[in-house]
């Protein structure tokens, strides 16, 4: 459960593309941002969550948002500037049969392309090669095709599944994509996607409409995935013609309710609130393409970005302790961990949600500021210092609920978190 959103230089008016996503996991399943680097590779094939494929003789560098049990990512950018976030659709094609997640199509392409069209082209190649399907929930059942925003700054494209079939369509303006199908007429498509939409009896109209065919409209989390989705196109839609990275940080924030802890399900910014809705934005990340060609980066490492800081990183210069080596993926979820605490606390009625959204505007604003003026050798004292500076919010926070009674919104929530409180940091499988 994700929200993806885009706004392409074309329709900015200061030439800026600017990419954001919510990836939306199993609240308890950490989440955190690894390297890697270029590589050249003499194995034939390269085993992903749950098949091999075939391997590439180089893969690309890549900075991946990565659950910590899945080989794939999320969400990711590439050294050539590409970057890709996924979203679970529900089709009429969806299976359980073990194949390639969407996370690992997310990675394979960021390994392998140069361009958003070659990554395309790399996806569609996977798809029809090896299909898609498999568990991809950390401690439930979670089946789900996938469709893919994929963006290098110039170009821009939304891919959407089902099966083995598939449809793509350039983007050239405002667009947000969430847990539905929405692919009507594309601009080209599966070879055999009409026809075996006709074969299984789906609808098929004149002009063919994608969407209309492989939807599978039985699914309940449909609903939630077009609130969301709408909620983001609006928000895209009613922003200022000069659109920046912090105005996709506040959509990203965002809550279609005035209670989000307690009923937050609908919302991009999602909050767990009971089983069966107990999934929650786990990482955020935008990507800022400037019009000079400079690309810049943000993201939480931890989840609700209503209450976390955006820290600035470029692909080159970065915290360590915010970008993590691939090999040091225990410290990337032990510090995921630590700062989960801080979800649980305001869930608890033990921390201010309000009050910390104030202060995390007020930094994430100087910081913002600070970057736009920033020269290319200050980069990395400025990423190291603005970890320290939110690290050293974020433990004032959970010191300050030492002591505070637990207020919880009613008792079936109470219930819920002290399972999940129970579960948390019990499941340490890491996929290298």
């Amino acid at each position: 459960m994700c929200d993806t959103l885009i706004v392409c230089s074309r329709a900015n008016k200061n030439g800026h593309t600017v990419f954001g996503k919510n990836s939306d996991r199993g609240c308890n399943e950490p989440q955190y941002f690894v390297y890697l680097p270029a590589m050249d590779h003499e194995e034939h094939s390269v085993k992903c969550t749950y098949i091999s494929v075939d391997q590439v003789k180089h893969t690309n560098a890549m900075i991946l948002s990565k659950p910590s049990w899945i080989w794939g990512a999320e969400m990711g950018i590439n050294e050539y500037g590409v970057t890709i976030g996924n979203e679970a659709v529900y089709s009429k094609e969806t299976n359980e049969k073990e194949a390639l997640l969407g996370m690992d199509m997310v990675r394979l392409a960021l390994e392998r392309a140069k361009t958003a069209a070659e990554a395309v082209d790399v996806l569609t190649m996977l798809l029809e090669t090896y299909g898609q399907g498999g568990n991809g929930g950390f401690d439930s059942l979670f089946c789900y095709d996938n469709s893919f925003m994929i963006t290098d700054g110039r170009e821009t494209y939304y891919l959407e599944t089902a099966g083995r079939f598939w449809a793509v369509q350039e983007v050239k303006d405002r667009l947000a994509i969430s847990n539905h199908m929405m692919l009507g007429v594309p601009d080209r498509m599966h070879k055999d996607a009409l026809s075996h939409a006709r074969d299984m009896g789906y609808t098929v109209r004149e002009p063919f409409d994608f969407r209309e065919a492989y939807i599978a409209w039985d699914t309940p989390k449909n609903v939630s995935g077009t609130v969301r989705g709408c909620s983001g196109q609006h928000q895209l839609c009613a922003a200022a013609e000069s659109f920046s990275a912090q105005d996709m940080m506040r959509i990203l924030r965002s809550h279609t309710t005035e209670e989000p802890w307690i009923r937050g399900d609908m919302s991009i910014c999602k909050h767990a609130i009971r089983h069966g809705t107990d999934s929650s934005t786990t990482n955020a990340m935008v990507v800022d393409y400037a019009e000079d060609g400079s690309i810049s980066l943000w993201g939480t490492g931890m989840s609700t970005p209503c209450v976390a800081l955006f820290q600035p990183l470029w692909f080159d210069v970065y915290s360590h302790e915010l970008v993590h080596d691939y090999a040091d993926q225990e410290k990337g979820m032990d510090q995921w961990l630590h700062l989960e605490q801080i979800n649980r606390l305001v869930a608890a009625g033990k921390l201010p949600e309000k009050e910390l959204h104030k202060e995390v505007e007020a930094v994430q604003s100087k910081w913002m500021e600070e970057a736009s003026g920033l020269s290319k050798e200050g980069r990395q004292s400025f990423c190291d210092r603005t970890h320290e500076q939110a690290m050293k919010i974020y433990d004032s926070w959970i010191e300050k609920a030492s002591g505070v009674p637990e207020s919880y919104g009613n008792e079936e929530l109470k219930a819920f978190w002290k399972d999940k409180d129970a579960a948390l940091g019990k499941d340490r499988r890491i996929a290298v």
